[in-house]
């Protein structure tokens, strides 16, 4: 390897150093689609492969490219994260030459892709970015499940009050009540009134059910499943909410 390509290929390693540093101090777990640090890393990578030419035997140790799940779901924190140290490290080593160090460097990235696949399966995909940046590390610690359900209902009670523009003393059921009762709620989401009923009860039972044990009491052994579940459910609650309008006339509740 000639001394232009080995300058070449530790400036790729330090900047994949670069994005590993940056992407730790980012709040949340997954980056939005158009982020363009997952283009940044594909850049490098590519810039990588084409260094090393006909070295196959190091071109597999590198990561593969990454890119967003879905237009909504973005990109996985903890894979970019890993890619990008992968990347550096794998360099690193290549221009080091210690013996052995390949294979046991095969070892670790095998080690690292499984952890990261476990990381990822006990995440959940929360579109809200507000309910993400509240719940989406409680949900990855162990204990913590009752507190990002109750999180999670704050949210929902935060988000329901704003929007029907009631003041902060109103809270829980009442809350729901005063905005979304089918005659005389602050907020339509539907113009049939046994859906608008249907809504009314469905966020007022979150409230009710979910909301008032993890705000009262602490739950330790909150089953992390139903959390996440509760999570989800509020996510989508959260969604149709931008759905609601003003009412326009009121009527008393027969």
């Amino acid at each position: 390897m000639d001394e232009g390509t080995r300058t070449q290929l530790a400036i790729i390693a330090a900047r994949a150093r670069g994005i590993f540093e940056t992407l730790a101090l980012v709040k949340g777990e997954r980056l939005p689609h158009d982020d363009h640090t997952n283009h940044d890393y594909n850049s490098l990578l590519t810039r990588a492969r084409e260094a090393l030419g006909a070295d196959s035997t190091v071109a597999t140790l590198l990561p593969g490219a990454i890119q967003p799940m879905t237009m909504t779901a973005g990109i996985p924190k903890s894979r970019l994260m890993a890619a990008a140290q992968g990347l550096a490290t794998t360099i690193d080593t290549l221009l080091a030459r210690e013996p052995g160090r390949l294979e046991q460097l095969q070892r670790e990235k095998e080690a690292l892709e499984a952890k990261v696949v476990e990381v990822e399966g006990r995440a959940v995909i929360i579109l809200d970015d507000e309910l993400r940046y509240r719940c989406a590390g409680l949900l990855l610690e162990p204990g913590k499940a009752d507190m990002a359900v109750a999180a999670a209902c704050t949210v929902l009670e935060d988000r329901l009050r704003k929007a029907a523009g009631l003041p902060k003393a109103v809270f829980g059921v009442a809350l729901v009540d005063q905005a979304l009762k089918k005659r005389d709620g602050v907020l339509v989401l539907s113009d049939i009134e046994a859906e608008q009923e249907g809504v009314h009860h469905l966020y007022r039972g979150v409230i009710g059910f979910f909301k008032n044990p993890t705000s009262h009491r602490l739950i330790e052994d909150y089953d992390l499943t139903r959390a996440r579940q509760v999570v989800g459910l509020i996510d989508a609650l959260l969604s149709l909410l931008r759905e609601a309008k003003k009412r326009t006339v009121q009527r008393a509740e027969a």
